[in-house]
């Protein structure tokens, strides 16, 4: 492992970092909330990332008779997508009008320049809704006011192209009609065996594999497998392409 690590440095110091399959050309990532009644000024807040970088933020807004939280972390990968949003609200008092409502909205557009196998683990509570778009993949539930309690397990083969998806969790406390809605979302693509883009495959590449190797939290370009891990079969696609 001390060489692997010093094999780290090195590709820091020279600059080459590792190739992207996920060519991403647009986001809208929020959390926000508001919370009022018809005895008291409304409250609201909200929070935007600025880029394509990770987002996690958490919004609490309070009202003297109802509040909501919002949260949501994601992460934007060169070849996976990695999302979890949730909110809550409630409220009493004021003759029942006391009310707080929260979202969490993540919607994202990418290109794939070729064919990718891939695979998606999802799931949807309560108030949440979600929509992905593209040449190989249509798949939509949900909406305002509609419950979603699904799940998502999918393989295959997303074709070159342009893919939009956008996922939703809101909640309102008006009546206790939905108090609450979550999405948790993970999309993998096969990696280029090509790891650091050098456009060769080889010692450094494999060293960048072995320093991956096990399950994969976020980003994990070495899974060329899509499958989560690092491991034995990844290690065999990156030797099968080994440049002589």
């Amino acid at each position: 492992m001390e060489r692997v690590g010093t094999l780290l440095v090195v590709l820091a110091l020279t600059g080459l970092s590792q190739a992207d399959v996920i060519n991403y050309t647009s986001q809208s990532r929020t959390v926000g909330g508001g919370a009022g009644s018809a005895c008291e000024n409304g409250v609201s807040d909200s929070v935007a990332a600025s880029d394509f970088g990770p987002f996690t933020e958490t919004i609490t807004v309070a009202g003297d008779f109802a509040s909501t939280q919002a949260t949501q972390s994601s992460v934007l990968c060169g070849t996976s997508i990695h999302a979890q949003g949730s909110t809550s609200a409630g409220g009493a008092g004021c003759v029942g009008t006391a009310y707080a409502g929260g979202y969490s909205d993540f919607s994202v557009v990418f290109e794939l320049d070729e064919s990718r196998s891939y695979s998606l683990q999802a799931s949807f509570g309560n108030y949440a809704s979600y929509s992905i778009s593209g040449p190989s993949l249509n798949l939509s539930a949900g909406g305002f006011k509609k419950i979603v309690n699904d799940t998502l397990d999918l393989d295959g083969t997303l074709a070159a192209g342009t893919y939009t998806i956008t996922l939703d969790a809101n909640s309102n406390s008006v009546f206790d009609l939905f108090d609450n809605g979550s999405f948790d979302f993970v999309l993998r693509l096969e990696g280029d065996p090509d790891l650091d883009g050098s456009g060769s495959v080889d010692g450094t590449d494999l060293g960048l594999l072995l320093a991956q190797w096990g399950p994969c939290a976020t980003c994990c370009p070495a899974d060329l497998n899509a499958d989560g891990m690092v491991d034995a079969a990844d290690l065999g696609l990156l030797l099968g392409a080994w440049t002589p």
